[in-house]
């Protein structure tokens, strides 16, 4: 299965995010608006949401390796 990793893709790149989720990408989407994150994983089931704030290296670093 194809696996694409989205930074900030719930809100200018949501679209991106399901569009490469339609086109059966398994897509990890990492943002800090968790309202934003659940409306996108509605609408596909091949979203991953991560919560997580990028500024925090340490936090972003794992999630980004917990989720590859």
């Amino acid at each position: 299965m194809k696996h694409a990793l989205v930074i900030g893709g719930s809100g200018m790149l949501a679209n991106t995010s399901l569009w490469l989720a339609n086109e059966g990408f398994t897509v990890s989407v990492i943002g800090r608006d968790n309202h934003k994150l659940s409306k996108l994983t509605g609408m596909s089931k091949n979203i991953i949401p991560i919560s997580v704030d990028y500024y925090n290296e340490r936090l972003f670093s794992s999630e980004i390796h917990n989720s590859i």
